[in-house]
């Protein structure tokens, strides 16, 4: 029924104030159905999704009260007055914080937050004793006059002759580094008053070659007995005889750069090599100590390509083979016909022993608390010529100079570790296996051997194939 035929049905019993009434009821009642229609209608077509914002990458550290009171007061004013938000990030693992405002420019980074925010104030901390000029102060738009608005104003705050570090409630999983003096070990700036630090007072007494003797401790609890031999002779030929007497905050920058470059205008770059070595690890000991900044830091040496070794040629073999056979009482000969055909190094050679087709020994560059390897390396063809003048015994037991004098009166211009090279190539050039001449030789790298470590840690060859390999070894001299 419409609304009209309603109207007329009922016309003749209501007065016209409720007709009204009724017809904007009747009206009220068609707008909502119709308004429910839309929305069914609108409820049925495809909308849109709605994609969610993506989250950033980085986050801020906060604070805590108990925290902020651990702080030295001018690192505590920086972050309360200035209100300022340090960012961080997690990046492939770890943690970081690239910090870069006011003047300040630091970068921690660590495995995980309470790490990192524990390294970052101390970063912080040390970074403003040794850059006092830091925090850079703000320039107001209200007062050009002024750094800061009135109502922004840092409180003067007076300095403390030793900054707090911030020590968490909880336990410190990074060792809080001590507070280091300016660089070239001098004293730090006089707001920090006048009397020297106690890490100071330590470094004005400390003689250079205490901390030599205590480098040298080290180094014989950690390296092999003639690893530690030759830096005690370094020690005692170099630091000992040059550094007597001299305090550790006189070894300035200039100074040993001064010492080393000596030795390169002398030629000896190799030891102007192991000299800078030896020294950055001494200034670590102590900068880690007594707190201050290693002057090693700056320190270079020129660039030295070393000569590279070569192999003998066969006319320089032919050569030594005869020498050691019409030389046969000579205390170097025997050792040199083994090192020549079996590849040894000269520290190899009081390992030695032979056990039927194979000679025996132990690798020598096998590293402090790592197992010693024997390498078993057969007999070749080239080797059982000269068998009948090899005394291993006398090889065993000939002093190392003994081989090097005899080996540079024969060739000035080759080193006996050369010989090791001419064992390796005239194996590669005879055809034999490249792994089998990496164990003969006692490698775990060679470039021209394609198969990974994996897989060479998973073969194991025979004596026998090893021994048939080995018989390829055969050519004329």
């Amino acid at each position: 029924m419409d609304q009209t035929k309603l109207f007329n049905s009922i016309n003749g019993d209501l007065d016209s104030g409720s007709m009204q009434l009724l017809s904007d009821t009747i009206a009220k009642a068609a707008a909502s159905a119709a308004v429910a229609a839309v929305r069914a209608a609108l409820s049925e077509l495809p909308l849109p999704q709605l994609t969610e914002k993506p989250k950033s990458k980085t986050k801020t550290i906060k604070f805590t009260k108990q925290e902020l009171n651990t702080m030295s007061a001018k690192l505590k004013n920086y972050f309360i007055y200035r209100n300022k938000i340090v960012r961080y990030r997690y990046h492939k693992g770890v943690f970081e914080i690239n910090y870069r405002r006011d003047g300040i420019q630091l970068y921690v980074a660590a495995k995980d937050l309470n790490t990192l925010k524990i390294r970052f104030v101390n970063e912080m901390e040390l970074y403003l004793v040794q850059h006092p000029e830091c925090p850079a102060p703000r320039r107001s738009r209200y007062d050009l006059h002024s750094p800061y608005p009135v109502s922004q104003q840092m409180p003067s705050v007076q300095p403390q002759i030793l900054p707090q570090y911030y020590t968490p409630p909880y336990p410190q999983p990074y060792i809080t580094p001590p507070v280091p003096p300016q660089y070239g070990m001098q004293t730090l700036p006089n707001q920090y008053g006048s009397q020297p630090l106690p890490q100071q007072a330590n470094i004005m007494n400390v003689l250079f070659t205490d901390y030599v003797a205590q480098w040298l401790e080290l180094k014989k609890q950690t390296v092999k007995p003639r690893t530690y031999e030759e830096y005690e002779r370094m020690s005692k030929r170099n630091f000992e005889k040059d550094f007597a007497g001299v305090l550790l905050k006189d070894m300035t920058r200039k100074k040993v750069q001064d010492y080393l470059f000596r030795f390169v205008e002398e030629g000896k770059y190799r030891t102007a090599e192991k000299l800078h070595l030896a020294f950055s690890c001494i200034f670590d000991l102590a900068a880690e100590d007594l707190g201050f900044v290693s002057p090693m830091k700056k320190i270079v040496l020129p660039y030295h390509e070393s000569k590279k070794g070569s192999a003998l040629t066969k006319e320089e073999e032919k050569t030594l083979v005869e020498f050691c056979i019409s030389h046969k009482d000579n205390a170097a000969s025997s050792a040199l016909l083994i090192m020549l055909y079996f590849g040894l190094r000269r520290s190899e050679l009081q390992t030695i022993r032979a056990e039927e087709n194979f000679l025996v020994c132990t690798t020598s560059k096998q590293r402090q608390g790592r197992i010693e390897v024997d390498r078993k390396i057969p007999f070749t063809p080239m080797f059982r010529r000269v068998l009948p003048y090899v005394d291993f015994q006398k090889a065993k037991t000939v002093n190392v100079n003994t081989i090097q004098t005899t080996f540079k009166r024969l060739f000035s211009n080759h080193h006996p570790h050369e010989l090791r090279y001419t064992f390796i190539t005239r194996a590669k050039e005879a055809g034999c296996n490249l792994e089998a001449v990496m164990i003969w030789a006692g490698h775990s790298f060679d470039k021209d051997v394609k198969t990974s470590a994996v897989d060479r840690g998973y073969t194991d060859y025979s004596e026998e194939y090893l021994y048939n390999e080995a018989q390829k070894i055969d050519y004329e001299l």
